[in-house]
């Protein structure tokens, strides 16, 4: 039986144990007052970014009516623009045997363009915050374009939004309390998880001369009679599921082109003894020599195929080639080349680059076989030629397993104009199944930005790239590579990982060892 001592002495040790826990919670709440002030402050802080933003836009707006104003397009001073061509005919007609003008009409001239792109992170949780915070839809910043404001409203009950009884799921609504009508054009992209953004609706045009602020223009924009299309037809349910939200978050792309009403630009020239100077052609004529075979030196046999070129013009282009062809090496006599580890097209579009200097040529090359290019050095594919989008209006998704094996190329040939581009296109098409084989690639590289977009990629995409053949091969394939995926998962630091991977080089070592 328990004596009078011992239960005093548990009552005093359970009075500890209470007094303990008291000054934890003083803690606990000190802690949580100091990280809602923070909090705060956070907030505080994204506001006043918000306000240089808005302010910097503003300075790029009027520095724009600025150089307007300069070109005497703009302002309180214009000068008559019939008063050129009243001076042209009070002049005396020159002692020439003929005569005549140039006149170019430019009606672009006074066209600005703007560019917003908008994330919305938690989008499963949007109607939630809408319902809470009592409002009508989600609203972007707004953008500054010449004199006019725009910026996206985004409302998952495609209800009634702007100030004119207009519907829709996902609208650009103009702002602009001072203006008598409007030219512009626009494009809505979104971002979608396998194949970047992708344009959706059609080009849009607007033309009035009537008052539009708080008007809405989309392609699902409609009266309050009408239902809107919805993003893609989808609604807000379906999108949450959709390729449109990658890790709860859907990004948004508008790009907007707006005329001031301004006066076209107009320039003359006279014609009458002008000499036509010829457009540039060592372009061309070096491309003529390398499809031609002119006078050509060396031979490559690429997997079987012949490929012929000329040795000074590719010595001039690569310190490696150059090298290659005159420090003694087998090449050096022979002037032959056998290369198996790249596919004949991209070896081809890599010489066009060469002669050209000119990523435009390099892309036509490969455009020029309509079937994708398979990588050699990997066991992943393109993805598919099914919506063959352009990266900034150039490289199409197809084309990549070639590109991956242009940066091959550039690498082992130190041309790192070439490599530079080559990331930067894998880095705009990114995709569930090639993702791993360009990070195995960006890791032995060391091409930083491209590893950095991948390791994001993954990230965003964690459930859809873990299950993939090409994943699992990584632990034993690329090991370093999968302990950078598994170290950026978990948010460790770059510092931590380098230790990681001097003991993972360690335990490699002493397996051969033993």
């Amino acid at each position: 039986m328990t004596t009078c001592t011992e239960l005093q002495s548990l009552i005093d040790s359970c009075q500890s144990d209470i007094e303990r826990k008291m000054a934890e919670r003083e803690r606990a709440l000190q802690e949580r007052e100091l990280s809602i002030n923070k909090q705060r402050l956070r907030r505080i802080l994204d506001g006043k970014r918000d306000s240089l933003r808005e302010t910097m836009e503003s300075v790029d707006g009027i520095r724009r009516f600025r150089d307007l104003v300069d070109k005497d397009l703009l302002g309180p001073h214009v000068p008559d623009p019939t008063r050129d061509n009243q001076e042209f005919w009070k002049r005396k007609p020159e002692n020439k045997s003929s005569s005549g003008r140039r006149a170019m009409l430019d009606c672009g001239s006074a066209v600005l363009t703007g560019e917003l792109e908008w994330s919305m992170r938690g989008f499963s949780w949007l109607e939630d915050m809408l319902l809470q915070d009592d409002r009508v839809a989600a609203e972007s910043f707004t953008i500054h374009v010449g004199f006019h404001q725009f910026c996206l409203l985004y409302d998952p009950r495609k209800g009634e939004m702007g100030d004119h009884g207009q519907r829709a799921s996902l609208a650009i609504m103009h702002t602009n309390h001072d203006d008598d009508g409007i030219a512009f054009r626009y494009k809505i992209l979104i971002k979608s998880k396998n194949r970047g953004y992708v344009q959706w609706g059609p080009d849009g045009k607007e033309r009035t001369d009537e008052q539009v602020d708080g008007f809405l223009f989309g392609p699902d924009v409609c009266n309050t009679h009408q239902v809107p299309d919805g993003i893609f037809g989808l609604t807000h349910r379906q999108l949450e599921k959709s390729e449109w939200v990658i890790d709860d978050v859907m990004t948004i792309k508008l790009q907007v082109q707006v005329r001031a009403k301004l006066p076209p630009e107009e320039s003359t020239q006279s014609i009458s003894d002008e000499v036509e100077v010829p457009p540039p052609s060592l372009h061309n004529n070096l491309l003529a020599l390398l499809e031609n075979g002119t006078n050509s030196d060396v031979t490559f046999t690429v997997q079987g195929e012949t490929v012929q070129a000329h040795s000074l013009i590719l010595s001039a282009r690569s310190e490696v080639l150059q090298r290659q062809f005159s420090c003694g090496l087998q090449e050096s006599a022979s002037k032959r080349v056998v290369i198996e580890d790249c596919h004949p097209l991209a070896f081809k579009a890599f010489l066009r680059y060469l002669y050209s200097d000119s990523f435009a040529t390099l892309v036509d090359a490969l455009e020029d076989k309509a079937t994708p290019v398979r990588l050699s050095s990997s066991s992943s594919s393109s993805s598919s030629s099914e919506n063959p989008m352009h990266v900034d209006g150039t490289v199409k998704a197809a084309m990549m397993p070639a590109i991956q094996e242009l940066l091959v190329l550039a690498h082992k040939y130190e041309l790192s104009r070439l490599q530079i581009w080559c990331e930067r296109e894998l880095s705009g098409n990114i995709a569930i199944e090639t993702v791993c084989s360009v990070l195995c690639q960006a890791h032995l590289y060391s091409a930083k930005k491209l590893e950095k977009n991948c390791l994001d990629f993954i990230k965003q995409n964690v459930h859809e790239v873990l299950p993939t053949e090409a994943f699992a091969e990584l632990h034993h394939k690329w090991p370093q590579v999968s302990v950078k995926i598994t170290a950026y998962l978990a948010n460790v630091p770059e510092e931590k990982t380098a230790v990681a991977f001097q003991v993972q080089e360690k335990s490699r070592k002493r397996k051969l060892d033993d």
